[in-house]
């Protein structure tokens, strides 16, 4: 663990707390690439609790409605945002979102009742977690598809879907961008540009998940292609099993 970088990060904490100075000098974005290298660090060594470095990042957000999603996507269906908005159990509920898609290497924040024992009336949220990084050696493609089932799912129960990963500007987006895709909405660069003019203007998947995107694209342009027949039994199954999905996904349909 590189002590140096999670030192340089704690002092940054303190000095994010004027909303003024995050717009003007850009300086949470600066604080959000350095997070997600610390994410990197925590993975196989646990350093942090993962509670803990979110309400790091409640101090650092403060109050800012600007910096609080979630981003309306598919109206009163599909929402996008971050790990701070995920962590809002109270926030999701009040948009009347119940499945969550949590791309990232956080845990799922409320999916046992327990963790919700400070939050009386609001039941447990029903969870796909996938846990990748941020890098551009992650093929992200292998899991469009059920996170396309997953999201169809919750719209056949009519229910909310909330997806985020760590920041809300790659993972997450590039998970939306692919199920637009598969319902017909092919121009990813349109899609894209939409998204980054109604909320975050820096939402911007990497180029290694913009080329996955263009690939599943023009996949799914062929006239014998469906969203489901590029899913092995194997990435199914690992996405099952390691990732807890509670509410089984019927995967063969």
């Amino acid at each position: 663990m590189n002590t140096s970088v999670v030192d340089d990060l704690l002092s940054s904490v303190t000095s994010l707390k004027d909303n003024t100075a995050l717009k003007d000098n850009n300086t949470w974005e600066k604080f959000q690439e350095e997070a997600e290298k610390i994410c990197k660090y925590m993975e196989p060594h646990r350093f942090w609790k993962e509670q803990a470095f979110v309400e790091m990042l409640q101090e650092a957000k403060g109050a800012d409605p600007d910096f609080r999603g979630p981003f309306e996507i598919i109206t009163n269906f599909l929402y996008l945002g971050d790990a701070l908005t995920a962590a809002s159990p109270q926030r999701l509920r009040s948009c009347g979102i119940r499945y969550i898609i949590n791309i990232s290497c956080l845990d799922n924040f409320f999916e046992r009742e327990e963790q919700l024992v400070e939050y009386p009336g609001i039941e447990p949220f029903r969870y796909l977690r996938i846990v990748i990084q941020d890098t551009y050696d992650v093929d992200i493609r292998q899991y469009f598809d059920i996170c396309a089932k997953f999201i169809n799912m919750a719209r056949d129960e009519h229910e909310k879907v909330y997806v985020h990963c760590y920041a809300g500007r790659s993972r997450s987006v590039t998970i939306i961008l692919a199920y637009l895709a598969s319902i017909g909405r092919w121009n990813i660069d349109d899609e894209l540009k939409q998204i980054q003019t109604l909320h975050y203007s820096y939402c911007q998947p990497n180029s290694n998940f913009m080329s996955q995107l263009y690939e599943y694209v023009n996949y799914l342009k062929k006239p014998s292609s469906s969203p489901t027949q590029e899913s092995s039994s194997s990435v199914v199954s690992s996405v099952v099993i390691k990732t807890r999905v509670y509410e089984k996904l019927n995967l063969d349909e």
